[in-house]
This record gives structure tokens, sequence and C-alpha cells, in this order.
């Protein structure tokens, strides 16, 4: 019966090579419990049977705590963590039962775990039937890794420990330390930034997770850092809570940031860069809440249609536009000063023969860096504006911002077509028709080229000029922008999904943009000279669906998905 179970198989062959080199290979019974067992887990149930004959007569209860250690780590432990734990346990005894037990252990960057599932689960079925005395193993090791110096193995299992014996209020107190909470949220490491985020979710089922955390930053601000250290453990904490969905404590904790005192804020230039990138987030967040309340739930605009949220919304609600708007009034103000230190800096830079040259390319980074947030404001304000029903002031805004971008970086920019959609909705506001056009067929063109002609971006652009084409009366090639929005929102379940590579795309077309379908990041590459497009490669000639398509001949043909392929 059991002479198909490959595991069991391997087991039996190890367990006689075992046997053969400590003398007893003429020990027939071993042989026969061997071979009778009904099932793999009743074979492993009697094997740890064998290893408690032996190594229990030298110490009490050493297979059980030994394996039942190994059983709640979550990667493994290390023999030294094991003797640090069961400090009654010689070393000797350890090493001699892993060496006579050694190959159902795996080994890997020093520790140790089960070679196989199989085992894991008799040790379960042996030593810890009941729930009880599962979460006593995960809280004895929670409390050992607690006493470590924070590092790689405190953060991978401490706060995976109290989660699985279900100790909310220690798991809280783990991630509420804000020496241990910016280890956890590293930007570099997606792995601790999703337990981190499953932590918060398993915490907050139980206890105020939010709360928590704000009491733990409070305490951290008690003991009186460095103000960068403040500040970028601040800002972890903001984009956590914007992350998690909770826009007010977001908002909070900008606040407490923006509240230090002037002679810190404006201590120098990179703080006073930081702190005007912090008020434009504000803004955005700020603009954010506004946008979720001004539609009613129930009563969602169809996709791309208004985008700016210029609706709706009670004194509370603009009073949300109005702090945004003085937040970008402030930062706008600082990027000008910013943009002319930056200048001098980079001329006095360029002016010095003696200076290296990785200076001078830092002096220019750190321009067009300065000079391209500048231009981002910009446009922010301008469509914050619009938002506000403040016509003229959002076309200054947002002319002086396309302008910028046309200068700093290039006219085919993705920004671009922000700033040129909101121009097409002011200018449809205000009832000038053919600047509205200009600005919306521009707005197609950019995402296109930035884009792709299947991107969600591209669909919304086409939305606005289907509403402007309306507008002007022409009705017939509004109902084919409309048509084409449709096809191309049907290939995303979700409007904010992205596009997926397909299976069978190759790497020339990768590289190249050759067929329609550009992928995650548009046709463009992410760089800003890179404009190719499936326009340019002939797309025609590899794509079954010819460009611009025609309402009937789509309908004829019976859509996107049934066209035949060439």
């Amino acid at each position: 019966r059991m002479s198909n179970n490959c595991t069991f198989l391997l087991q039996l062959a190890d367990e006689m090579c075992m046997m053969s080199s400590s003398g007893r290979g003429k020990d027939q019974g071993d042989y026969l419990m061997h071979l009778q067992a009904q099932d793999i887990t009743s074979f492993y149930d009697y094997l740890l049977w064998k290893w408690e004959s032996f190594f229990d007569s030298i110490h009490p209860n050493f297979v059980r705590r030994v394996t039942c250690l190994i059983w709640g780590s979550r990667w493994g432990l290390s023999d030294q963590e094991i003797l640090n734990i069961l400090c009654d346990i010689p070393r000797i005894g350890l090493l001699h039962f892993f060496k006579a037990a050694k190959f159902c252990w795996h080994w890997s960057d020093g520790m140790v775990n089960f070679s196989h599932r199989t085992l894991r689960v008799a040790v379960e079925y042996r030593y810890l039937p009941t729930k009880l005395e599962k979460i006593g193993v995960h809280r004895q090791l929670g409390g050992y890794f607690r006493t470590l110096p924070l590092g790689r193995r405190r953060l991978d299992e401490e706060a995976w420990q109290w989660m699985q014996g279900e100790s909310w209020l220690e798991l809280l107190t783990t991630i509420n330390n804000f020496s241990y909470f910016p280890r956890l949220y590293d930007p570099n490491d997606g792995i601790r930034q999703c337990d981190l985020r499953r932590y918060y979710h398993v915490v907050n089922e139980h206890l105020d997770a939010a709360n928590g955390l704000l009491q733990g930053i409070q305490r951290f601000e008690a003991t009186k850092p460095e103000p960068s250290a403040f500040f970028t453990t601040a800002q972890m904490l903001a984009d956590f809570f914007a992350h998690m969905g909770r826009p007010v404590e977001s908002a909070e904790m900008y606040r407490k940031m923006l509240s230090q005192p002037e002679d810190v804020l404006n201590s120098s230039f990179a703080m006073r860069l930081r702190i005007a990138g912090l008020r434009v987030s504000m803004a955005r967040l700020l603009r954010q809440r506004w946008d979720q309340r001004a539609i009613p739930k129930g009563d969602e605009e169809p996709s791309g249609a208004n985008p700016s949220g210029s609706g709706g919304g009670g004194a509370s609600d603009f009073a949300l536009l109005n702090e945004a708007r003085t937040n970008l009034d402030l930062a706008l103000v600082t990027y000008a000063d910013l943009v002319l230190m930056a200048e001098e800096a980079y001329d006095t830079a360029m002016n010095d023969r003696d200076l290296p040259e990785s200076e001078k390319r830092f002096a220019e980074k750190v321009l067009e860096d300065t000079r391209r947030e500048y231009a981002d404001v910009l446009g922010l304000l301008g469509r914050l504006c619009l938002a506000q029903g403040d016509y003229e002031g959002g076309e200054e805004y947002l002319m002086k911002g396309l302008a910028a971008y046309e200068k700093y970086t290039h006219s085919n920019h993705p920004a671009v077509g922000v700033i040129t959609q909101g121009l097409a909705e002011l200018y449809s506001s205000r009832r000038k028709y053919a600047k509205a056009e200009a600005m919306a067929r521009r707005t197609v063109m950019v995402r296109h080229l930035c884009y792709g002609w299947n991107h969600p971006q591209f669909a919304f652009a086409l939305a606005t000029l289907s509403t402007v084409l309306r507008q002007l009366g022409n009705d017939y090639e509004a109902d084919v922008m409309l048509g084409r929005q449709a096809k191309i929102l049907a290939m995303y379940p979700d409007s904010d999904a992205v596009a997926v590579k397909p299976p069978d795309r190759t790497m020339t077309e990768d590289t190249e943009g050759a067929t329609a379908w550009q992928g995650t990041g548009g046709s463009h590459g992410g760089t800003k000279s890179s404009l190719k497009t499936s326009v340019t490669h002939q797309m025609g000639n590899q794509v079954a669906l010819p460009w611009p398509v025609r309402e009937e001949e789509s309908d004829e043909d019976g859509g996107l998905d049934n066209q035949p392929k060439k």
C-alpha cells in the first residue's frame, strides 16, 4: 500500500542507512515495524517514538520540546536559538540528535527546518493536538525573539509569532514600536511591507490599530529624535495610513509634520524641498478625500466623465479643497525659491573647473527634479482651481504648468496630458469649444504616445474628447470615440487595473513596442526620449484591429475579440 509513496520509500531507505551505520542493521524488528506502517503519518509517528525511546532517556521530553520549537518557527531555527530557548538541554545532545536524524532536516543559512511537510504534520499530530498547545509554542517563540536586538531574525519572526499566537496586544505593541516600524515599512522589501499590512488588518479586527500607531508616534516624538529621523518615520506612517484607507489619520500625520517650528522647516535646502513635497502630498490626499465625497455612493459618473470631480459636496468638503489650496500655494512659493537656488548652484558648479564631474551631474539632477516638481505643482494647483470654480486662476496655472513642462522636459511628457485634459475641461465649462477640442485632441495624442492605444488613461482621454465633440454637434465622431473607449475598458475587469503582458510576446516586441499591447509602462518605456509607439512600427501590419475603428465595422465583425489574426 505504501510502495507507491516516494516520501515513504526515501525515508525508509534513509532509516535503513542509519540503522546500518549505527550497528543495528541485523535488527529485523525495526524493519518489520517500518514496513507495517499503514500510512505516512503512522510511519513518522513510529519514527518519533523511536527518537523518544533513545533521546528522552538522556533528557526528559527532549524530542517533543525540540521538534515543537522547529514546528512553530516561520523560517526555521538555528541550533544556538534552540539552545537559548531550552537552556537545560546540552549542546552535545542537540547536535547528536540532528546528526542521528540528519535525513529529516533541511539546513539553510544556518537554520534547521523539517525536510518535508509530512514530518511537520506528524509532529503536530503527536505533540500539538489542541489549539491551546499550538498557541503556547508561538507565544514562547514570540517572547524569545522580543529579547533579541533589532535585526533580520527579529523582523522575520517576532510579529508573525504574536499573530499566530493570537496575542493581539503584543502584536500591536510590536508594530507601533517606531524603531521597529520603519524596518517593516522598507520600500525595498515588498515581503515585509505585505507582512505589515497583514499584521495591521489582523490587529484591527480586535483592537484600534490606527490609534495604537498614533500613540506609538507620540512616544517616539517624546524621545526628541533628530528632525530628519522624525520626518522620515512620520512620513512613512502617513503613507501607510493612506495605503490602508485611513485618510483622516494620514492627514493628521501631515499636519503634525508641518506644524514643526519654522527654524526646523527652513533649516536647509534639502529640508525645504522635503517640506514642499509634504505639502504637495497633503494636498493630494485632501483632494482625493474631496473627490470621494463629491460623488454620492451609488450615483457614480461613467468612466472618464468629469474626472476633475467638480461636483457636489458640503461646506466641510470645500474646507478640504481650501486647505489643499493653501498647502499648494505655500509649496509653489517654496519651489519657486528652490528653482532659483538650484539654478544658481548649477551655474556655480558648471563654472568651477576643479569640481568633479559627479558633483556637476548631481547639481544638474537636482535642478531638473526641482523644475519638474515646480511644474507639477502648477498643474495640480490649476486643476484644484477648476474644482473650486476659479476658472481664471485655473487657466493661468495650467498654462504656466504646460509651458514649464514643454520648456524643461518635452511636449509629450505624460504630465502634459494631465494638464491639457484639465484645460479641455476648463474651456468646455466656459463654452470655448474650439479651444477645448484642441486641448482634448492633444490629450489623446500625448496619451497614445505615452501609454499606447489600449491603456485606460487613453480611454479617459477619448471620453473627454467625445464630450467636447458632442458639445460641438459632431455626434457621429463622438459616438465613435465612445465606442473605442468602451472596447478599451472592456479589456480591464477593474477600471484601475493595468495591462498585463500576454504570454506570447517576444523580447523584440517588448523592447520596440511593435504590437498594440504596450504593457504596464506604456510604449515610452519610462524615459524622456523614447517615444516609439505601435504606430511608428507599422501597427496596421501586425494588429488585426485597424485604427481608428469605425463603429459599424466593429459591430459587423463582432468586436475586438472576434477579429481574425493575420
